[in-house]
């Protein structure tokens, strides 16, 4: 079972099974703003990489969501995930509340709105 913790101190997603650390999702957070940029995902432990990104990438979007914040996104798995709206059977479809900025996405960034 994965445990996320949003480790600010770092400003990182830190994902978790029982004893282990194995994915991290890097972000960069405009609080003034009210907005997070999330910039690279690392698999630690690479064996089922994909599957531990796709879980880290669904709770981190859960929490941004939650959090009513503005999403930028740079990091090219992050990027894959919003594309695909799904990348495993246990992931959810992007939201369709969520709008997409063409322009963040021709500069090579998605940028995705959540209501306040």
């Amino acid at each position: 079972m994965y445990t996320m913790l949003n480790n600010q101190e770092s400003s990182k997603y830190d994902l978790y099974l029982p004893g282990k650390l194995v994915a991290a999702l890097h972000y960069k957070l405009e609080a003034e703003e009210s907005e997070i940029m999330l910039i690279y995902c690392e698999a630690i432990e690479t064996e089922e990489a994909a599957l531990h990104c796709t879980e880290l990438m669904r709770l981190a979007l859960d929490d941004v969501k939650s959090r009513r914040l503005k999403l930028t996104i740079t990091c090219p798995i992050a990027l894959k995930f919003m594309e695909l709206g799904k990348t495993c059977h246990s992931t959810p479809e992007v939201p369709s509340h969520m709008i997409r900025d063409d322009q963040a996405q021709s500069a090579g960034q998605s940028q995705l709105n959540v209501p306040r």
